[in-house]
């Protein structure tokens, strides 16, 4: 049970509790009143009211059979009205008591509900500590066990390596007339046949250091071989890294895309001047999403209308790939070629219509397609006038 859930269930004990309390105090009010309308009423006043006055002695007897009557009403009227003010006081009391119970229960589950969340908070923030401290320590052990001794202790363990002792049997001569040193031999003896002994160069690139310590092998420390691993492990996950930036750049590349509007290719039925826009068209929307030749030439004639949808129907009992180039070829040769475009264009605007000059709608719709056929005709041979 939850400490919200505890609040409304007290909210309600006490609202139930005080609604009692109220008709309690409502029924005592009436009881009260009830009595003290029944206590100002005189018995005297009742008989005078009730009974003639013929003679005095009848009325005086009345009268003192009435007053004895009235008293012991009165008087048990009054105990009634004790009583029942006991009554309700006892009630009243009884309600706050049981009232009391609920509210000390729902106070201490809000309590024992408080300290388990405190508890639950601890114990989160010790199992955090605790994780903490383990990765550090796994992170102090691997850093411990790759540790790499110094450059410089290095070469002076290897500047040490290389002091041997004398060759026993070699005794060296002084220099002589000719500048050369010469050396005597004593018991021991050297191997003619032994190839020449030559020092390994001195490896200077990171690649030929990782073949050399692949090379080395065994002769490597445990601390050399594990700095070679986490190098190696680094480099991996670089590239990893590198890897996983593309494919995101990628998505949001495809992402900005697919929010662009859609594009559509026109239907080309034929005009030289609708070619180049539909094959720029066609190439960007249809061919560069599609590798089958097959898909480019239905796509190819569902998009063409009229002599052009022929055309291309034609080149169906082909293979596809022969078939889309062939297709292409056609229209290019009877659309799309330079002199029919520029024909076309001029064509159209030798018979264009007959523009007035208050029209300035004619005059702006000339004035474009003077500007497309500009644009058209800037990179044609044919164009010589």
């Amino acid at each position: 049970m939850s400490i919200a859930r505890c609040q409304e269930q007290l909210d309600s004990e006490s609202s139930h509790a005080n609604l009692f309390y109220q008709r309690i105090q409502e029924w005592i009010k009436r009881s009260e009143e009830l009595l003290r309308l029944n206590s100002q009423i005189n018995p005297e006043d009742s008989a005078s009211q009730i009974g003639s006055r013929a003679t005095s002695k009848s009325s005086s007897r009345k009268s003192r059979r009435s007053s004895h009557s009235g008293s012991n009403r009165s008087g048990t009227s009054s105990l009634a009205f004790a009583r029942a003010k006991e009554a309700a006081r006892i009630a009243e009391l009884e309600a706050e008591v049981a009232v009391l119970e609920k509210r000390r229960s729902l106070e201490e589950q809000k309590l024992r509900l408080q300290q388990g969340q405190e508890r639950l908070t601890l114990e989160t923030e010790l199992a955090k500590s605790k994780a903490k401290e383990q990765v550090l320590s796994s992170i102090m052990e691997l850093a411990r066990c790759s540790f790499v001794p110094n450059p410089i202790n290095l070469e002076s363990r290897k500047g040490e390596r290389k002091v041997e002792p004398p060759i026993t049997g070699l005794e060296a001569k002084p220099v002589g007339a000719n500048g050369q040193l010469s050396v005597a031999a004593g018991c021991s003896t050297l191997n003619p046949g032994v190839a020449e002994w030559h020092r390994r160069p001195s490896v200077t690139n990171r690649k030929d250091r990782a073949v050399e310590s692949e090379h080395s092998g065994a002769s490597s420390s445990p601390s050399e071989r594990a700095f070679h691993e986490m190098l190696g492990l680094h480099h991996h996950q670089n590239a990893l890294q590198q890897q996983q930036n593309k494919i995101v750049e990628m998505l949001a590349t495809q992402q900005k895309k697919s929010n662009l509007p859609q594009q559509r290719v026109p239907i080309f039925n034929g005009d030289p001047m609708d070619y180049g826009a539909f094959v720029r068209a066609f190439e960007n929307v249809i061919e560069s999403k599609t590798s089958s030749s097959s898909e480019r030439l239905y796509y190819l004639e569902q998009f063409t209308s009229g002599d052009v949808k022929e055309l291309v129907r034609s080149c169906h009992y082909l293979p596809p790939e022969r078939g889309y180039q062939e297709a292409r070829q056609l229209m290019k040769k009877k659309f799309g070629d330079n002199y029919r475009i520029v024909t076309a264009y001029e064509t159209n605007a030798l018979n264009w219509p007959e523009v007035k000059a208050e029209d300035s709608i004619s005059l702006d719709r000339f004035y474009i397609f003077l500007m497309r056929c500009k644009n058209a005709m800037e990179c044609s041979k044919y164009l010589t006038n």
